[in-house]
């Protein structure tokens, strides 16, 4: 691992935290989506309409992928922080320390489809643990680092 600050003191999250974060930012996606989507279809359930059920399929699957990364994207962009860095104190800054801004946070976070290869986070957790930065590919592209808040 490396050297567990970013230039100017800041100390570096670590691969246990991130983790943390993500299944914490995880549930409340995933509480978020049963909200939005599981009542109403339950409701809907019911209908004799297989318009309706299509449609409501449909709007699932692009509400998940455009929510998946744009909670993260939009929290990151704004404060830095998804629910789940806040809650276990780290957050997303620019090299200086600085905010993210959006095009940083966008990049990032679209890396997320590759850190998933090949399964599981693999390779977004063991460039975390190969980096002296404790970078994924995500953190690399966009030159952004979690650190400790």
């Amino acid at each position: 691992m490396g050297s567990n600050t970013l230039t100017g003191g800041q100390p570096l999250a670590g691969l246990g935290r991130r983790t943390g974060a993500f299944v914490i930012d995880m549930l409340v996606f995933a509480v978020s989506i049963a909200v939005v989507f599981v009542v109403p279809t339950r409701l809907l359930s019911g209908s004799d309409s297989t318009g309706v059920a299509a449609a409501v399929a449909a709007l699932f699957v692009v509400v998940v992928a455009t929510g998946f990364f744009g909670y993260r994207i939009v929290l990151e962009a704004l404060y830095g922080v998804t629910v789940g860095k806040k809650l276990l104190g780290i957050g997303v800054v620019t090299e200086g320390g600085g905010d993210v801004g959006w095009a940083a946070a966008t990049l990032r976070n679209l890396a997320l489809i590759a850190d998933n290869f090949p399964a599981a986070y693999l390779l977004g957790a063991g460039l975390i643990l190969y980096d002296d930065t404790d970078q994924r590919l995500g953190d690399m592209a966009a030159n952004t680092y979690v650190v400790r808040v």
